[in-house]
């Protein structure tokens, strides 16, 4: 079989990983629009992502501007918090992750607590994972670790952000860095599944798919349900000849799992392993 055509979801982790690394997997899905420039953003952040994206309808338009304006109007903590909350899902909705992470990171830096940092790295780091542009991604993802860092100074307890802070140095000149990082949470946390899952993905890109299928067969004890780990494990044992093996759990994850590029990407590998 061909390399993987399980395809990350944005440049940045494309050019160093190759495969999915969120649970937003798209393969072999062209049609797909993944992120948006900035045509309604600040100056500022019209530079970070220029991608694929169909142009805003008027009505779209008009509501995201409607809701950026109930945020500068809402006062106090809480009130300004749904606010940046509805504005966030907007953007996300119409496939402009920059947007909102421009966003998500003034709020932040306007009012720097635990919460609201993390939202902008997340924010940031959502950005990072759909951006389509290697040069621009790299710059969300230095964003992204900024805003992780500031969270870690406040709460060094947070293995999810450790992880992800490790995943953006992947895609940097200094990925064992980021390596590093994602194992020193697995050795605190041996079942940690979220660290699990990017080690498997990140040994999946190095054609090393025997530990890829040890990372997954792990998840999988720990959490029997997953479908995206389900899935990742079947590609492995696709990769490393296990035929039948593979045919069987691509089924499996196909009757359970609902996602239309993933149900795409299964597709895929069926008939390419059927046709052997």
């Amino acid at each position: 079989m061909n390399k993987p055509q399980v395809l990350v979801a944005g440049a940045a982790i494309a050019a160093v990983v190759g495969l999915g690394l969120l649970p937003k997997v798209v393969v072999n899905n062209p049609g797909r629009q993944l992120a948006g420039a900035n045509r309604d953003a600040p100056p500022q952040a019209d530079s970070l992502v220029a991608v694929h994206q169909a142009p805003l309808t008027p009505a779209q338009t008009d509501r995201l501007a409607a809701l950026r304006a109930s945020l500068v109007q809402a006062t106090g903590a809480a009130a300004q918090r749904a606010a940046l909350d509805s504005l966030l899902a907007a953007y996300r909705a119409v496939n402009l992750y920059d947007s909102a992470a421009y966003q998500a990171g003034q709020f932040a830096d306007a009012a720097p607590t635990l919460a609201n940092l993390t939202l902008a790295g997340d924010s940031y780091y959502e950005a990072f994972t759909f951006a389509m542009n290697t040069d621009k991604s790299k710059t969300l993802s230095q964003q992204a670790q900024a805003y992780y860092k500031k969270v870690l100074e406040k709460d060094p307890s947070r293995p999810d952000v450790r992880v992800k802070l490790g995943m953006t140095y992947v895609a940097s000149p200094n990925p064992m860095e980021g390596i590093k990082i994602i194992r020193g949470v697995l050795e605190e946390d041996p079942d940690n599944q979220f660290a699990l899952l990017n080690l498997g993905l990140l040994s999946m890109q190095s054609g090393q798919f025997d530990k890829a299928q040890a990372r997954f067969e792990q998840l999988l004890k720990l959490n029997p349900a997953d479908g995206k780990a389900q899935f990742y494990l079947a590609v492995c044992l696709a990769e490393l000849g296990k035929k039948n093996e593979a045919i069987q759990l691509f089924e499996q994850v196909k009757a359970t799992e609902a996602d239309p590029a993933l149900q795409q990407s299964i597709d895929n590998y069926l008939q390419q392993l059927r046709q052997k």
